[in-house]
């Protein structure tokens, strides 16, 4: 799925400086093989931690908000 999904990325928008993604060994497996077959060359893949960190706060006022709205139903 990660192959196919980076595949497709990289051929309807053209090929990204930097992508930032996790350590999953999907993605990582994905990655390195895309470049063997000549996508993503002059692409930077970084997997720090905290780098992702950005799309993960994003996250953070929805959950808050899902959290309360279980409560309110479990309470009833």
């Amino acid at each position: 799925a990660a192959y196919a999904f980076l595949k497709r990325l990289v051929k309807q928008f053209d090929e990204p400086k930097v992508v930032v993604t996790d350590k999953a060994p999907s993605i990582t497996s994905a990655f390195k093989k895309l470049k063997e077959y000549g996508f993503y060359q002059g692409t930077e893949h970084r997997t720090i931690k905290y780098l992702n960190n950005l799309i993960e706060q994003d996250h953070r006022p929805v959950k808050r908000r899902n959290k309360f709205y279980r409560s309110l139903r479990t309470a009833s």
